[in-house]
């Protein structure tokens, strides 16, 4: 470290985080029958590459709610969590999820692919797992590196992610 004083300072408050905020304040008490778990694994690696794209989804279930739902629809909550903190809640269990990252690297969605449908499967490039009704509200996405898991999520959110919110909302009023 240098003696001399230093030069850096805090830049603009940070837009994201402020309306995330205001989406989700801080206040609000959390229910796991409100919510919406969005599973990522809690190494490093998963929390580096996975993360990122579970924020991304939350944010983007958000923007979905507040053009689809009705004056008074009870939203799901949807919240980032890690493997370890979801497969060890009852309550949270028993909600929709989705799952993102590779099965070596996240337990829900090595979990959740022996038990779901492959519904769309790009071998060597990426898969993703749920039940094409939704009937069952577990889904589970990952991909080869950084680019299979972009055309995962890409995938999911152009195919599925409409027809998913609508069923996800209409089993929870």
């Amino acid at each position: 470290m240098h003696d001399e004083p230093s030069t850096w300072r805090p830049g603009p408050a940070d837009e994201r985080f402020r309306l995330d905020r205001a989406e989700q304040p801080p206040e609000i008490e959390f229910r796991p029958e409100e919510c919406l778990p969005i599973v990522v694994g809690g190494m490093p690696r998963a929390e580096w590459l996975d993360r990122p794209y579970a924020t991304r989804l939350a944010r983007m279930i958000r923007a979905w709610q507040a053009g689809q739902l009705e004056q008074g629809d009870p939203p799901l909550v949807p919240i980032v969590v890690t493997d370890l903190w979801f497969l060890n809640d009852r309550d949270l269990m028993s909600q929709p999820s989705i799952a993102i990252g590779d099965p070596t690297r996240n337990a829900v969605t090595a979990w959740q692919a022996t038990r779901l449908p492959r519904s769309l499967v790009v071998d060597g490039v990426f898969a993703i797992h749920c039940d094409p009704e939704f009937l069952d509200g577990g889904v589970c996405l990952w991909g080869e590196g950084v680019a299979g898991l972009d055309a995962a999520f890409d995938a999911f959110v152009g195919r599925y992610l409409d027809r998913y919110l609508r069923q996800m909302h209409l089993a929870a009023t």
